[in-house]
């Protein structure tokens, strides 16, 4: 296993086979040597298993801070270089790669876009897709990742699912014989973690195993105001709610993996990772609805809630090259068992008008198993082409349980029928696709198409509400580069996606989060279309990167939430279908050496969004222009210290009933080399306080202003040691000596 810090390599040793499940398609498609300028695709010279010596198309920038790369369907952004993503979560690491925001829920969205797809190793992750995948993001270590890869415009070799997709790459064992590596961080407020990990490589036999502790604690604040006319008497009444919350979070994470060939043309691959965590919270709530004449309710909510999930996956993999480089067919199973159980106690205590205490307990149990099967064929033509034929069968069965009870005392609790309920939910999806790549001189094209066939079965079984939809559709996508000269290259792609709702969303049944806020989803919703179009420019010489893409997006049917006044300042939140919304705007990427021993890497995007909301009642489509940016600064003071700067800000952003407020953070770190094998890092997260979120929506109708803010200041130390193995010197260390190890 690749250390804590950063993967490395030997001269010696043959490279690790990617784990179990690294072979799909989601990564780049061979271990790449790192180059400074851009090559087309058909100058590929794919290799067998365990050659580093074979290049793929694309670019590789040396010395920026993270490394990047990037190929005709996407880039990579090296996490080694990263001293937050060394010390924090992945979530703290996603807030730094261009393009991508997480918000303080645990939420990721691409260029505004919040339907984006999260793979691990080029495969879904159950641990993703759940209620709990906030939670998730928030709690599983980046360290335990090499790289992520964004990809904007997916070729049809992918699954259609998601507006865009973002891929991340585990690390892999690098050395010859056996490796390892300890990292251990304490951090203020209330954090340790201990990452321990472990790997050996053979010429045949390669095995990795990774183990994860962590413990965190977090507190958080929400102010919720509100203002809405009464039904009855048309006077406005005004709503307050404030919260304080207390979070203390255990996860264990383990990751084992096998790569075996039999032969020198056959790969088998194993791999198992489970995910175990714990999270107890405890909040304070203050409620009041008052008028022009004073209170009408004032009452007090002690919660405590705690969450527990269980992650299990199994893959395996056969890899049977044929003759010819890069000649192969790939078959992958795979198999998850997802479970979720959030227990949660409160008691009401009112004080305007004087009452009984009322107390509440909500039990929601969810399980999700999902299976699938997927193989896919290359075949290089001797023209210099190459084509992609591949099909994927998942089954997906997820069941969602809620149990509510009320009663005067916590021993005298009866069943709440508005609370509890059961929905059912069932999905089959056949996909095949084909793909063809081919270079016209300096113009290199990729087009593909795929079928989609998906078969949906939802019961609410409490309100006997069941509905099947179908859709049966075909995604298109064309890709193209043309080489300008050495140094420059032109881009050009567009993709047909779907974005399928989450189940949660489908779940018509409504349910109470607190006395001022109903849910219900809409198991009506449709799937949301988009066609996306993007063209770019990019400049590689030595260590110095420019990209410029301009990016459009047009969706239909996208999904949106829309808040309606129950009465009484009580709100009921469902999920609706936009008619249309539209998307543009520009993205400018920088990287390379500022002055000796200075790097950075700079981006920003700048666009605009349209939604067009008059199938829900509102009169005009509304467009707001906004953006977001993010920025590295690293300075290899010398060759044993790095003093690390980065930040990123996020703009307004437009909702069908108002807007979210900019927001933004900066991080400090800095990187002490003890020896070869060990290293000390300091970071401080969100230095100015500056990070929150606050969503206001304005109407005739209602108003609100919901501020949330969490205690995201951390200051962490962490302690690294790698051990085993012949290694190279530590690329993370000296940004002018290269890149981080090749993949």
């Amino acid at each position: 296993m690749a250390s804590p810090a950063q993967a490395q390599e030997t001269d010696s040793a043959k490279p690790a086979a990617p784990a179990s499940g690294s072979e799909s398609k989601a990564q780049p498609e061979s271990q790449a040597k790192p180059t400074s300028q851009a090559k087309p695709a058909s100058q590929a010279k794919p290799g067998p298993a365990g050659d580093k010596t074979h290049e793929v198309e694309g670019v590789t920038v040396n010395g920026a801070a993270p490394a990047m790369q990037t190929s005709i369907d996407r880039r990579s952004y090296s996490l080694a270089k990263d001293l937050q993503a060394q010390t924090g979560s992945l979530a703290d690491a996603l807030r730094n790669i261009p393009s991508v925001q997480v918000d303080l829920q645990g939420n990721v969205s691409l260029r505004g876009s919040p339907n984006v797809t999260i793979l691990v190793d080029g495969n879904p992750s159950g641990v993703f897709q759940g209620p709990g995948r906030s939670t998730a993001l928030q709690s599983i270590p980046a360290s335990r990742f090499e790289r992520v890869e964004v990809i904007t415009n997916p070729s049809a070799e992918f699954s259609a699912s998601g507006t865009a997709i973002i891929n991340l790459v585990t690390k892999k064992a690098q050395g010859i014989g056996r490796t390892g590596g300890l990292q251990i961080t304490a951090a203020d407020p209330a954090r340790v973690q201990a990452v321990a990990n472990a790997g050996y490589n053979s010429k045949a036999l390669s095995m990795t195993g990774d183990l994860t502790l962590r413990h965190a604690e977090t507190r958080s604040e929400v102010s919720d105001e509100r203002k809405a006319p009464d039904p009855a008497s048309g006077d406005i009444v005004d709503a307050d709610h404030e919260s304080a919350a207390h979070q203390l979070g255990d996860a264990v994470f383990a990751h084992g993996a096998v790569d075996y060939d039999v032969t020198a043309k056959s790969r088998l691959s194993g791999s198992l990772r489970i995910s175990d965590l714990d999270t107890e919270t405890k909040t304070a709530n203050a409620f009041t609805t008052a008028d022009a004449l004073g209170p009408i309710q004032q009452f007090v909510r002690p919660e405590h809630q705690d969450l527990k999930q269980f992650f299990n996956e199994a893959t395996g993999s056969w890899r049977q090259k044929f003759d010819g480089d890069g000649h192969e067919l790939v078959t992958f199973a795979r198999r998850e068992d997802y479970t979720y159980r959030l227990l949660r106690d409160s008691e009401d205590v009112f004080s305007t008008p004087v009452a009984a205490p009322d107390f509440n307990r909500f039990d929601y149990r969810g399980r999700f198993i999902q299976s699938e099967l997927k193989s896919d064929y290359t075949r290089p033509m001797s023209d210099s082409s190459k084509l992609k034929l591949g099909f994927d069968f998942e089954d997906d069965d997820q069941r969602y349980n809620f149990i509510g009870k009320q009663g005067p005392a916590p021993g005298a609790l009866s069943n709440d029928p508005l609370q509890t309920n059961l929905f059912l939910y069932k999905r089959d999806l056949l996909q095949a696709y084909a793909t063809y790549e081919r270079k016209f001189g300096d113009l290199s094209v990729l087009g593909g198409l795929r079928l989609q066939v998906d078969n949906l079965d939802l019961d609410q079984v409490t309100e006997g509400v069941k509905a099947s939809p179908s859709d049966t559709h075909l995604f298109p996508s064309l890709h193209m580069a043309y080489r300008l000269t050495d140094t420059q290259t032109a881009t050009a792609s567009y993709s047909r996606r779907v974005a399928y709702p989450d189940p949660a969303l489908l779940n018509p049944f409504r349910v109470s989060t607190d006395p001022f806020n109903f849910q219900a989803g809409n198991i009506d919703l449709a799937p949301q279309i988009s066609d996306s179009y993007e063209v770019g420019y990019q400049y590689t010489r030595g260590d110095t990167y420019y990209l410029a893409s301009a990016h459009f997006v047009q969706v239909n049917h996208s999904f949106t939430s829309v808040v309606q006044d129950l009465g009484g300042d009580v709100f009921l939140t469902t999920q609706e279908n936009l008619d249309t919304s539209r998307s543009g705007g520009l993205e400018l990427v920088a990287a390379g050496p500022l002055i000796p021993k200075v790097t950075y890497n700079l981006s920003a995007n700048l666009f605009w969004n349209e939604i067009n909301a008059a199938n829900l009642g509102f009169s005009r489509a509304r467009s707001t222009y906004t953006a977001m940016g993010q920025g590295n600064l690293s300075w290899q003071i010398t060759p044993k210290d790095l003093v690390q700067i980065n930040a990123f800000v996020t703009g307004e952003s437009l909702t069908p009933q108002g807007h979210t407020a900019p927001t933004g953070m900066l991080n400090l770190g800095f990187r002490h080399k003890l020896s070869d094998r060990i290293s000390v890092l300091a970071t401080v997260q969100d230095v100015l306080r500056t990070y929150h979120s606050q969503l206001v929506l304005d109407t005739p109708a209602l108003s609100q202003r919901v501020e949330r803010s969490f205690d995201t200041r951390t200051f962490a130390l962490t302690l690294v040691w790698n051990f085993g193995g012949q290694r190279k010197n530590d690329p993370g260390f000296q940004f002018e000596n290269g890149a981080s190890a090749p993949h």
